[in-house]
C-alpha cells in the first residue's frame, strides 16, 4: 500500500468511526429483537375486549372513547363511563364549559357515562370544549362498566402530540451530515429515507446528496454530501420528503430551515511550508526549522505533525529519545519562544505514520493569523529524528491542530503532496579552503594605524580569530555540509567587517563647507541695514574658516578630526546667518494706523462715552513717537519693537480714560444718610445727638443730592459729592451723644464698701454718730440718676460731685484722735487736709522689710520706708544700693538667669498711694553692662528696663509708680479719652469705657524704650481693649497693647506695651475699635477697565507693566491719599503714566522699589498682584497658616499671597506652585480684579467676543468680557 493510500485512511478516521457505530447501533437492535416479548394476560371472569384509546397510544386527536367488555354468562352488563385524569398535575377532567372550572382536585365529579351501542359497547364522542381544555401532555382514562356483580375498572394512558416534529441537531464535517430529529418517526411500509427527503444548502445554493442513512432505534440520519464542505462555509438543511413521514401521533415532519454546525477543519489560513532539510538520510540538528503555519482560528493545543515517508521508506523516529525539551514553537511575528508541555511519538508501520505529538503548556493555546514555526530546539541532541534514507519524490507528510479541552476538535490540517527528498551530497570543503587561504594572505599584508589604507587597531586579531574557527571546521573530519557553509558564512562576514575598518579620510564635504563659506564671507558687509550683518560677524566667521582649513591641510588629521572640523565650520556658518540684519516694520505700521483711527474718531469731554482731558495730545504724543521711529532709516528692530509696545500701552491708557458715569454709589450713600437722619433723635441721652447734627447731616444729603441729579456732573463731581457725604455721615457719627457712667459707678461702689466697713462710734477709726445715714442718703441719690436712661452728661457729672463731697464729709467725721471739750484741736482751726473737718492728719515715718526674690533664687532684703504726708498720702520709697546691685547680678549669674526682678506683693504695698524705687547710676550701669533687664512689679503696675535702656546712665534714676484710685481722677480720664482726635481718628466714635485702674508713672529716662504692663480684669473685652496713654507734654497716644497669659505662679493676665517716655496710662475698651479699623479705606468702582488693541486684539497672555496696573487701579479706586509720596526719578512729569502712578502710591496701593525708583515699564508679578489685592480686601486678616505652595517659603509676599489666596482672589499652578516671580497675564489681571470689585465674569460671556484673540474657548473668556464691558 503506498503513502497516498495512507493518507487516503488517515482523511476518513471520522468516517470509519461512524460505521463502527452505526454497527454497535445495529447489533444492540438486532439483540433486542431476539429477547422475550411481554404478551399475554391472565384470564379474568369479566374481559375488556376493546379500548379507544389504547393504552400508551400517541395521537392527535381525541375525539371519541370507546369500551368493549364481555360479562360472565348469565350476566348483563348496565351501563360504562370514564373519567380523564392528567398526568402532569393530577386534576381531573369536569364537564363544564367554562374554561375555569373544567379541571379540579375532586374526582367524584369528573367524568360521566357512555353512550350504548349494543353488544357490550359503548361510545363518547368528546365536546368542543372537552377536547380544547387539553393540550399536548400525558393522561390516565379510567374506564368502568357495570354488571350484575358490580363495577369493573380498567385505566389506559395516552399521550396527545400535536407538535410537528422537527430537526433538532445537525452537524457537518467534511461531506458527513449529522441530522438529529426531536422525536421517533414512523415510515411506513414500502417507503425509505433518500436523497429527496432533504434539501442541504452550501452558501445558500444547494448541494447534491450521495446517500441518506438512517441510524437504528435512533432519530438519526447520516446524509453524505458529493463534496465536502471548507470550515467557513454556511450550511442549512430542510426535510422534504412527500408524503411526509410523520411520528407516532400521525403529524407530519416540519419542513423548517435548520442552520447545521460546521465542525470542517480548516486547511490553515496560509499554505504549510516544510522548513526541514529534504535531504535523504539527514539527521534533524539542534536549531532546525521543521513546518511553518498559519492557524485560521485561536485555540488549538495539540500539535499532530507527521514526517515526511511513503511506504517501505519511512524516517527513523527514536521514541526513546524524543524529550518536550527538544523542540520549541516560535511565534515568528514577535519572536517569542515556549516548549511543549509535552511531547511523544508514532511510529506504525501498517499505516505508514510517523509522527511527532505535541501538547501545549497548560493554559497555552496557538492563535488566529500568527506565523508559528515548529523547530529543533538548541538543546535538541540530532539523533531524535533521521529523514528517510532513500531519496525520492513521492513522499507525503500531514499536519494537524486539535483543541482537547473538552469535546476534540480539529482546526486546521493538511497534507504534503509529492513531497522530494534528495540524496544526500558528499561535503565540499573547497570554497571554505580558498577563502580561508584568501582571508590568511589578507591579514599577513595588513598593517594597523590610523593613515588611509591601514586597518584600525585590533582589526588583525578579530580577523586571524576567524580564520582559526574556519580551519577547525575545515580540519574536523565530522564536520557536515552545513557545517562547513556556516564556517564560510562567517569567515566572509569577518573579512567584510576587517576592511569595513580600513582607514580612509575623507576631505571632501569639508572642502566644500570650506569653499562654500569664504564665498559666503566674501559678500558680506557688515551694518545695521536689512541684508547687513552685525558688527564681528565676520571676523567670527573668518576664525572659522581658518581652523577648517587648519585641519584639513593637516596629513596627520583623522576622520575624527575632519568630521569635528566640519561640524564646527557648519555651526559657525549658521551663527553667522543668524546675524543677518532684519527690521519688520509691519507690526508697528498696523498699530500706528489703529491708534490714528481710535484718536480721530474720539471726543474729549465729561459725558459717557467720551474720554477725558488731555487724553488725546496724550494718545497723538505717542503715535507721533511711533511714527519717528517707523520714519527714520536708521532704527534697528529693538527700537521698533519698542515703539510697538509703548504706542500699545498708550492706546491701553487711551481706552481706560473713557469716560464712564456711575451714580449707584453715590444713590446708595444718599439713601443709607437719608435713613440714619430719619431715624436720629437730638437730645442729651445716651444714643440721642447733638442739637444740630441732623440739620448739617440733611445739608449734607441735599448737596450729594443735587449733584446726582445734575445731568451735567462728571464722575469727579459724583467721586467728590461722595466724599464729602462719607465725611458728613462721620462728622453726625461722632456727635451721637455718649453719657459716661463708669466714674459714677466706680464711685458709688467705692462709698458704698466704705459705708459697709464702717462703725459709728466715738473710738480712733470710727464714724460720728450720723455719719452713715448721711452717706448712704447720697449713695442712693447717685444711684437713681446713673440707672435713670434719661440723665444727661450734666446731670451724671452733677451726682459724681455731690457723691464725691458727701464721700469727704463722711471722712470728715471720722474720729482721729481724743477730741477737746468743745470738739476743737488745741490750738484752734483744724488739721490740714481735712476740710475743716475739725480732725487731723500727723506726718509720720515707718518702714518694713522686702524679701527680694528672682526667678526662684533669693538675693537678700531691702528695707521700705514709708511716709504719711500731712494730706494723709502715703508713699513707699526702695533704694537699690550698688552694693546689693552687684550681689544679685553675680547670684543671678551663676543661676543661668538674665533678670533682676523687685516686686512688691499687694499684702505689704497695700495702702501706698505711690512707689519710688531709687536707682543710683552705678547699679544702674552695673545690671546693664552685665547684661540684666532690671522689672519692677506692683498689684498695679510692672516696668521692664532693659540694659540698653539702663546703660550708660550718669544720674540717680527714680521710678515713681502712682494708681489713681480716686473716682473723680478716674472720670476725668474717661471723659478725656472720649474726646480725644486720637482715639476718634485711630478708632472710631464708638464709647471708650475704662476697663482698669489708670497708673502715673515717671522717671528721668528719656527717649530709652521700657516695657509696661498693666493688670487686664477677668471680664475685659479684649476685642476692642488697648492703652490710652496722656503724655505730660500734652500728647495722647492709643496702642493696641500685647495680651501676656499669667507667669510666675500669678493667676492675672496683664497687657503689655512700649514706651520711651512716661504718663498716665489707662486699659480702656474702645466699642467698635476693629470692625473700624477693618472697614476699608478706599472704595472700590464696578465699572469696566481694561480696552484692546489694535486689530482687535486683547493679547490675553501678554504682560502688563507697573504703569498699565496704576492706570487701571486708578479708575477702579477712589479714596483719600494718605501721607505717601508719588514722585518717582523714573517717573518724569512729562510721562504719560506720572498721574496715575502719584494717585495709587498716595492711596497707599502701589509703592516703588526703595531706592526713589518706580520701575513702570518693569511687567508687574504676581507676587505685587497679591500686595496690591491684600491691600485693598476689606477685612484682610493676617494669615498664619504657610499653606502648600512649594515656591513661596521666605518670599518678601508670602502674607499678601496667603491673604490673596484666602479671599479666593488668586490659587496656586497643579504643580503646587504659586510662581511669585512670574509676570502677571492681561487674563489673569482681568480674573482677579473681575473677584476683587465684585464685577460678575458672565455678564457679557453672552455677547459676540469683543477680541479676535479670545474666542469663547478662551479659559478666561468670560471675565475678558466683562473687564472691557462693551
Amino acid at each position: 500500500m503506498g503513502r497516498h493510500s495512507n493518507e487516503r485512511k488517515r482523511g476518513s478516521r471520522w468516517r470509519r468511526t461512524i460505521a463502527v457505530a452505526l454497527a454497535w447501533i445495529l447489533a444492540a437492535s438486532l439483540a433486542g429483537a431476539a429477547g422475550t416479548s411481554k404478551a399475554g394476560a391472565a384470564v379474568e371472569s369479566f374481559t375488556f375486549t376493546s379500548i379507544t384509546p389504547a393504552d400508551g397510544s400517541r395521537t392527535i386527536d381525541l375525539s371519541r372513547l370507546e369500551v368493549s367488555a364481555e360479562a360472565p354468562e348469565g350476566d348483563a352488563i348496565h351501563n360504562a363511563g370514564y373519567r380523564i385524569k392528567r398526568l402532569s398535575d393530577g386534576k381531573y377532567l369536569y364537564p363544564n364549559s367554562d374554561p375555569a372550572l373544567q379541571w379540579t382536585d375532586d374526582e367524584s365529579y369528573a367524568g360521566g357515562l357512555m353512550y350504548s351501542d349494543g353488544g357490550g359497547k359503548f361510545h363518547w364522542d368528546m365536546a368542543q370544549y372537552q377536547k380544547e381544555a387539553m393540550d399536548d401532555g400525558t393522561y390516565e382514562v379510567r374506564f368502568f362498566v357495570n354488571d350484575d356483580h358490580g363495577s369493573n375498572y380498567r385505566t389506559v394512558a395516552f399521550t396527545l402530540d400535536r407538535t410537528a416534529p422537527h430537526l433538532a441537531n445537525a452537524t457537518v464535517q467534511k461531506d458527513i451530515l449529522d441530522v438529529t430529529f426531536s422525536e421517533p418517526l414512523t415510515v411506513p411500509d414500502g417507503e425509505s429515507w433518500d436523497a429527496s427527503d432533504f434539501d442541504v444548502r452550501v452558501n445558500g445554493v444547494s448541494v447534491p446528496i450521495d446517500a441518506v442513512i438512517p441510524v437504528q432505534n435512533e432519530p438519526e440520519i447520516l446524509v453524505k454530501l458529493q463534496s465536502p464542505v471548507s470550515k467557513t462555509d454556511s450550511v442549512t438543511i430542510a426535510y422534504t420528503g412527500n408524503p411526509p413521514f410523520a411520528n407516532e401521533a400521525g403529524t407530519a415532519v416540519s419542513n423548517d430551515r435548520f442552520n447545521v454546525v460546521n465542525g470542517t477543519p480548516g486547511t490553515f489560513q496560509d499554505t504549510p511550508v516544510l522548513r526541514m532539510r529534504l535531504e535523504a538520510g539527514h539527521a534533524l540538528r539542534a536549531g532546525e526549522p521543521l513546518v511553518r503555519f498559519v492557524p485560521t482560528s485561536d485555540g488549538a493545543n495539540d500539535l499532530e505533525f507527521d514526517l515526511p515517508s511513503e511506504p517501505a521508506n519511512s524516517p527513523a523516529v527514536s521514541a526513546g529519545r524524543i524529550a518536550k525539551t527538544d523542540f520549541v514553537i516560535e511565534d515568528v511575528g514577535d519572536g517569542t519562544q515556549f516548549n511543549p508541555g509535552a511531547a511523544m511519538s508514532t511510529s506504525d508501520s501498517d499505516n505508514g505514520i510517523y509522527n511527532v505529538i505535541l501538547v501545549l503548556p497548560t493554559g497555552k493555546s496557538l492563535l488566529q493569523g500568527h506565523t508559528y514555526e515548529l523547530k529543533m530546539s538548541a538543546s535538541a541532541g540530532g539523533d531524535e529524528i533521521v529523514m528517510p534514507a532513500n531519496p525520492t519524490s513521492n513522499a507525503s507528510a500531514y499536519l494537524r491542530l486539535l483543541n482537547t479541552a473538552g469535546a476534540v476538535t480539529v482546526i486546521d490540517e493538511y497534507t504534503f503532496e509529492k513531497v522530494a527528498i534528495a540524496e544526500k551530497q558528499p561535503v565540499d570543503f573547497s570554497a571554505l579552503e580558498t577563502a580561508i587561504s584568501d582571508a590568511q594572505a589578507k591579514a599577513d599584508a595588513a598593517t594597523e594605524g590610523l593613515a588611509t589604507g591601514e586597518y584600525e587597531p585590533g582589526a588583525k586579531d578579530e580577523l586571524q580569530a576567524a580564520i582559526n574557527a574556519a580551519a577547525e571546521v575545515r580540519d574536523n573530519a565530522a564536520s557536515t555540509q552545513e557545517d562547513v557553509d556556516a564556517a564560510l558564512t562567517a569567515l566572509t562576514a569577518a573579512v567584510d567587517a576587517f576592511e569595513g575598518k580600513r582607514v580612509v579620510v575623507n576631505l571632501d564635504a569639508l572642502s566644500k563647507e570650506i569653499d562654500d563659506a569664504q564665498s559666503k564671507l566674501d559678500a558680506a558687509v557688515e551694518g545695521e541695514a536689512t541684508g547687513n550683518y552685525e558688527a564681528g560677524a565676520k571676523d567670527e566667521l573668518q576664525a572659522a574658516i581658518h581652523a577648517a582649513a587648519e585641519v584639513r591641510d593637516n596629513a596627520a588629521s583623522t576622520q575624527e578630526d575632519v568630521d569635528a572640523a566640519l561640524t564646527a565650520l557648519t555651526a559657525a556658518v549658521d551663527a553667522f546667518e543668524g546675524k543677518r540684519v532684519v527690521v519688520n516694520l509691519d507690526a508697528l505700521s498696523k498699530e500706528i494706523n489703529d491708534a490714528q483711527s481710535k484718536l480721530d474718531a474720539a471726543v474729549e469731554g465729561g459725558a459717557a462715552g467720551n474720554y477725558e482731558a488731555g487724553a488725546k495730545d496724550e494718545l497723538q504724543a505717542a503715535i507721533e513717537a511711533a511714527t519717528a521711529v517707523w520714519d527714520n532709516a536708521a532704527s534697528t528692530q529693538d527700537d521698533v519693537d519698542a515703539a510697538v509696545a509703548a504706542l500699545g500701552t498708550a492706546v491701553d491708557v487711551f481706552g481706560a480714560k473713557l469716560v464712564v458715569i456711575d451714580l449707584t454709589e453715590l444713590a446708595d450713600a444718599i439713601s443709607d444718610a437719608q435713613t440714619e437722619h430719619d431715624d436720629a433723635v437730638e437730645g442729651g441721652a445716651t444714643g440721642n445727638y447733638e442739637a444740630g447734627a441732623k440739620d448739617e447731616l440733611k445739608a449734607a444729603i441735599d448737596a450729594a443730592a443735587e449733584v446726582r441729579d445734575n445731568a451735567a456732573s462728571t464722575q469727579e463731581d459724583l467721586n467728590a459729592a461722595l466724599t464729602a457725604l462719607i465725611a458728613a455721615i462721620d462728622a453726625f457719627e461722632s456727635k451721637r451723644v455718649v453719657v459716661e457712667l463708669t466714674a459714677l459707678t466706680n464711685t458709688i461702689n467705692a462709698a458704698q464698701a466704705k459705708l459697709d466697713a464702717t462703725v459709728e462710734g466715738s473710738a480712733i477709726g470710727n464714724y460720728k454718730a450720723g455719719a452713715k445715714t448721711a452717706l448712704q442718703a447720697a449713695i442712693q441719690a447717685a444711684a437713681t440718676v446713673k440707672n435713670n436712661a434719661t440723665s444727661t452728661q450734666e446731670q451724671v457729672d452733677a451726682a459724681l460731685t455731690a457723691l464725691n463731697e458727701a464721700v469727704a464729709a463722711f471722712e470728715a467725721k471720722k474720729v482721729t484722735s481724743e477730741e477737746t471739750p468743745g470738739g476743737s484741736n488745741p490750738g484752734g482751726g483744724s488739721a490740714p487736709g481735712n476740710g475743716g473737718a475739725g480732725s487731723v492728719v500727723q506726718p509720720s515715718t515707718s518702714s518694713y522689710t522686702l524679701d527680694v526674690t528672682s526667678g526662684g533664687v533669693r538675693l537678700g532684703s531691702l528695707s521700705v520706708k514709708r511716709t504719711t504726708g500731712t494730706d494723709g498720702r502715703v508713699t513707699d520709697a526702695i533704694e537699690l544700693p550698688d552694693a546689693f546691685a552687684e550681689q544679685a547680678v553675680n547670684q543671678l549669674k551663676k543661676a543661668g538667669l538674665d533678670r533682676l526682678i523687685l516686686s512688691l506683693p499687694a499684702s505689704q504695698s497695700a495702702g501706698a498711694d505711690e512707689l519710688e524705687v531709687a536707682l543710683p547710676s552705678a547699679a544702674a550701669n552695673r545690671i546693664a553692662s552685665e547684661g540684666f533687664t532690671l522689672d519692677i512689679r506692683t498689684a498695679e503696675a510692672g516696668l521692664s528696663v532693659p540694659p540698653a535702656s539702663l546703660h550708660g546712665t550718669n544720674e540717680p534714676l527714680t521710678f515713681r509708680i502712682a494708681p489713681a484710685r480716686n473716682a473723680a481722677d478716674q472720670s476725668d480720664i474717661a471723659r478725656r479719652a472720649n474726646g480725644s482726635p486720637t482715639i476718634r481718628a485711630l478708632a472710631g466714635t464708638g464709647d471708650v469705657t475704662l476697663i482698669g485702674q489708670p497708673v502715673s508713672i515717671e522717671t528721668e529716662l528719656r527717649q530709652r524704650q521700657v516695657t509696661v504692663t498693666l493688670p487686664l480684669p477677668d471680664h475685659a473685652n479684649l476685642q476692642d481693649a488697648g492703652v490710652y496713654i496722656e503724655h505730660s507734654d500734652g500728647t495722647t497716644e492709643l496702642v493696641r497693647g500685647r495680651v501676656l497669659e499669667p507667669t510666675d505662679g500669678s493667676d492675672a493676665r496683664t497687657m503689655a506695651f512700649d514706651v520711651d517716655k512716661f504718663s498716665t496710662f489707662s486699659i480702656v475698651n474702645v466699642a467698635g475699635w476693629t470692625a473700624y479699623e477693618q472697614a476699608p479705606k478706599t472704595k472700590l468702582r464696578n465699572i469696566p477697565y481694561m480696552s484692546g488693541y489694535a486689530g482687535g486684539l486683547f493679547k490675553p497672555n501678554a504682560s502688563l507693566t507697573r504703569a498699565e496696573m496704576a492706570a487701571i487701579l486708578s479708575r477702579l479706586v477712589i479714596g483719600e491719599a494718605g501721607g505717601a509720596s508719588g514722585v518717582f526719578s523714573d517717573v518724569p512729569s512729562s510721562s504719560w503714566a506720572s498721574g496715575v502712578i502719584r494717585q495709587v502710591v498716595e492711596l497707599g496701593i502701589m509703592s516703588g522699589n526703595g531706592n526713589g525708583a518706580f520701575l513702570p515699564d518693569k511687567p508687574i508679578t504676581r507676587a505685587e498682584m497679591a500686595a496690591i489685592v491684600s491691600r485693598l480686601l476689606p477685612h484682610a486678616e493676617a494669615v498664619t497658616d504657610t499653606g502648600n505652595f512649594s515656591d513661596t517659603s521666605g518670599h518678601w509676599a508670602l502674607s499678601a499671597i496667603l491673604k490673596a489666596r484666602a479671599a479666593g482672589l488668586m490659587n496656586g499652578y497643579v504643580d503646587g506652585t504659586f510662581r511669585p516671580d512670574q509676570a502677571l497675564s492681561r487674563a489673569e489681571a482681568a480674573v482677579i480684579l473681575n473677584k476683587l470689585i465684585g464685577r460678575p465674569s458672565g455678564s457679557n460671556d453672552r455677547n459676540k467676543p469683543f477680541f479676535a484673540d479670545v474666542p469663547r474657548t478662551n479659559w478666561a473668556f468670560a471675565a475678558i468680557q466683562a473687564a472691557s464691558g462693551r
